[in-house]
Parts: structure tokens; C-alpha cells; sequence
């Protein structure tokens, strides 16, 4: 009975997207065509040079760890090695690291080369995406890049040109919502229909906010989960307006007060910046007024990326806020 209650618990403390990360290329929801164009790419147990662009949760690095698994029949450390740019970003890691495994890479299970998983790749500065240049024409015969980015803008065009790019687009509804309903299956979450529609709806095709800002939080729940109890997740308009009009108007410490509060009730940062952006242009503000807010909506979120806390990311927020409303 011990054993029973402590295995409950452990999988209870696992995340629900790293315990339903993809595993096969059947398990990957959404962008079907891309998930084609790459079996049928690596049906030889070969491939070019990958880059996997575009928005967050959209299965980019799931995909990457499928077509490991697919090259070499499970996973092995020793034949790929995952390095995240946004930890290690500068030229050191490429002249080092990357280089090393590169140079040493040996093909092995009938793949003649290992692989490199690059993510965040866009954060490397220009003297590493130099070096990074080099390394993938030069050692391209035993070592294979997958890069993964979000914005394939900041990637210089001689490392582009080297890779097959595929970009990413948002999961549908349609797409999302029988991953949702088997993982509430299997959970034993009761929730309704309605219910499980408005979670993947809310989360703006993003499979990570699906899981992590809902699901997760319905877990325990005992009760059938209604639409109204999962609306409580959602950011409210008057909550981002106030946001919004108080850091305009220079009250800082109400803003991010207000902030606060959204994140104490369990909404995810990113999720209050959306709607602060949405709201934002529902309102009669100049156009480039709202082009300044959307723009600090974007940098917040890019600094949420790099890995800054929480409490700084409010706080720049609501004072770039109150810069625009100065300014205008």
C-alpha cells in the first residue's frame, strides 16, 4: 500500500509535459505536414542540417528528440548532445564544446553521423553564429545540427542557407483538443467539454501553456472541472487594463500591486502580457502608443526566455509602461 501511495505521489510531482512529451512522431500534435516532410526526409537514416523555427509549445524540441529516437532506435547520450544558447551564448561554447563533439562525432546503429540539438539558438551572439558557421560545413560528413529557434530573423543567412528550415505554426483547437481529452483521460480529470475547448482556445496554440498554466492545476482537482471554474485561470480585461492605465499614468506601485495579484492566483506571466496586449488595442489610444505597448509586451517576454525573475520582469514591465505615458 506504501509503494502504491509513494508511486501516486512521485508521478503526481512530474509535470505533465514532460510526462507526455512526444515520444514517437505519432504522438506530435499539430503541423502534420512538417512531421511528414521530416520521416520522410530521415527514412534512410539521413539527414540535412534542421532548423525547427517559430513560436513557443508549437513541438519543436519534441520534434527534435523524436527524430533522435528514430535515427538510433532509443536514446543514447553519447550520439547527441543538447545545448540550450540561452545559458551558453557566447563564442567560447562553440569554440569548445561544440566544436569538440563535432570533431570527435562517429556515426553508430547505421547513422553515420551523431547530432548536435542547438535551442534557442537566436540568443548566440554574431562572433558565435560566426564560428558556428564554419563548424557545420567543416565537420558536416559526422555531424549532423538541429537548431531550434523563435525568431529565425536574429540567424545569420550563411547558417540558415545550410539548413532545411521549417517553420512552426500555431497549434489549432482542432488539433490540440484530443491530446487534451486523452491526457485528462488519463489523469482522471472530469472536465466538460465546454470546458476543455476554452482551455485550448485560451492557450493561443501553445501545447506547454495547455498543460502547464491549466491542466496542471486540475490534477487534483476532485470535482468535475465546469467552464466557469477554468475561466477563473484566465486573465480578465479589467485586471490587465488597470494594469495598463496605471502604469500610464505613472502609479508603479499599483501596477505592479496588480500585477502581482494575477500571478498569485496562479495566471503565467506570459498569459497576463497577451492579454495586456489584446486589451490594449481595444482601446482608443494612438496606434503608435499601442505599438510601444505591444513592444514592451515582447521584450518582457524575451527577457522571461533568458531566464530573468519574475518580480524584475513586472517591474521593468510597469516602468516601460509608465515611460510610454510620458511620452505621449
Amino acid at each position: 500500500m506504501m509503494l502504491k501511495r509513494d508511486k501516486k505521489m512521485t508521478e503526481s510531482i512530474i509535470k505533465l509535459d514532460e510526462k507526455y512529451r512526444p515520444k514517437t512522431f505519432a504522438d506530435l500534435v499539430g503541423n502534420q505536414q512538417i512531421v511528414k516532410d521530416i520521416i520522410e526526409m530521415i527514412k534512410d537514416k539521413n539527414m540535412p542540417h534542421l532548423m525547427l523555427n517559430g513560436n513557443a509549445g508549437t513541438g519543436k524540441t519534441s520534434t527534435a528528440h523524436v527524430i533522435i529516437k528514430h535515427l538510433y532506435n532509443g536514446v543514447s547520450k553519447r550520439k547527441f548532445i543538447e545545448i540550450n544558447a540561452s545559458e551558453e551564448n557566447g563564442v567560447d561554447v562553440v569554440r569548445t564544446r561544440i566544436k569538440e563533439f563535432a570533431k570527435m562525432s562517429k556515426g553508430s546503429d547505421g547513422v553515420g553521423f551523431r547530432i548536435i540539438i542547438l535551442d534557442e539558438v537566436d540568443e548566440l551572439t554574431s562572433k558565435a553564429q560566426a564560428a558556428l558557421r564554419r563548424i557545420m560545413e567543416i565537420y558536416y560528413k559526422h555531424c549532423r545540427f538541429i537548431l531550434i529557434c523563435n525568431y529565425k530573423w536574429k540567424i545569420i543567412d550563411p547558417i540558415q542557407s545550410r539548413c532545411t528550415v521549417f517553420d512552426f505554426s500555431k497549434i489549432s483547437c482542432e488539433e490540440m483538443y484530443p491530446r487534451l481529452s486523452y491526457i485528462c483521460e488519463n489523469e482522471g480529470i472530469d472536465i466538460e467539454e465546454k470546458a476543455l475547448q476554452f482551455v485550448a482556445k485560451k492557450s493561443n496554440g501553445d501545447m506547454r501553456t495547455a498543460l502547464n498554466s491549466y491542466l496542471e492545476r486540475l490534477k487534483t482537482r476532485e470535482n468535475k472541472v465546469t467552464l466557469d471554474y477554468v475561466k477563473r485561470f484566465d486573465v480578465d480585461c479589467n485586471s490587465a487594463l488597470k494594469i495598463i492605465k496605471d502604469g500610464l499614468n505613472g502609479r508603479f506601485v499599483k501596477g505592479r500591486q496588480t500585477f502581482f495579484g494575477a500571478i498569485k492566483r496562479g495566471l503565467e506571466i506570459r498569459d497576463v502580457l497577451k492579454k495586456i496586449d489584446a486589451t490594449a488595442v481595444e482601446q482608443n489610444y494612438p496606434n503608435d502608443m499601442k505599438g510601444d505597448i505591444a513592444l514592451a509586451c515582447l521584450e518582457s517576454e524575451e527577457l522571461l526566455l533568458k531566464g530573468c525573475t519574475n518580480d524584475l520582469v513586472i517591474a521593468g514591465f510597469v516602468a516601460r509602461l509608465s515611460k510610454i505615458g510620458r511620452k505621449y
